[in-house]
């Protein structure tokens, strides 16, 4: 978009050399797309690996420059499927073995030099202190959060976003122990902190019947 914009601001450029054509994108829709924005400016485009030119010298499309672009806009479309195909297969891998397969860990949790999920012990702590404040402790969601923010947890959360993340929390069964996530709240905890969403829900049973837009 960069390119297309100096070329429309600047009347001089006539030419765009590019190392090789995935450069200019791995999609064949966008590569046509390009192809015919720099056409019908007549403005070459030379592709150095493999060397070929869009233009013959007169402006007009050339056949063999044309032919070697369909043919390596199609390569490079089928080299990204390819590659997506084993990014596929290898997050998958890694989720057979325990593994991390890209992305940050849930809280509470730090990924070791081996790509393996092992436990944050300062986040842990905060995790079980939520889990017992809440299923124990008769404290709601909301109380939690103003008390973590007050002690300067969380400092880059509001307490309305900190209140969804708690309720995210309490609802994660990664935390009792589900492959490959180590055990940081026992089963029972666990239950006793669904136990209390449930009263809770029953205490409120408005809130069920409002009908919240996309819920």
């Amino acid at each position: 978009n960069k390119m297309k914009d100096y070329i429309n601001r600047d009347s001089s450029i006539k030419c765009v050399y590019v190392y090789e054509l995935s450069r200019l994108s791995r999609r064949q829709l966008v590569l046509f797309s390009i192809r015919d924005f720099l056409a019908e400016r007549k403005i070459q485009l030379i592709c150095l690996k493999p060397y070929f030119r869009l233009l013959e010298i007169d402006g007009s499309m050339s056949q063999t420059g044309s032919l070697m672009f369909s043919l390596f806009s199609s390569l490079s479309e089928s080299e990204m499927i390819l590659k997506k195909k084993r990014m596929m297969r290898g997050r998958k891998r890694n989720k057979e073995l325990g593994k991390a397969s890209g992305g940050k860990p849930p809280f509470g949790y730090e990924i070791d030099k081996n790509k393996k999920f092992v436990i944050q012990s300062t986040q842990a702590n905060i995790l079980n202190r939520i889990f017992k404040d809440y299923a124990y402790g008769g404290k709601t969601m909301n109380t939690i959060a103003t008390e973590l923010k007050e002690e300067d947890f969380f400092p880059e959360l509001s307490i309305g976003s900190l209140r969804l993340k708690i309720n995210a929390i309490l609802n994660r069964k990664t935390y009792i122990g589900e492959f490959p996530y180590p055990q940081i709240i026992s089963e029972d905890l666990f239950v006793a902190a669904q136990n209390a969403i449930e009263e809770h829900r029953m205490l409120h049973p408005s809130c069920e019947r409002t009908p919240f837009l996309l819920k």
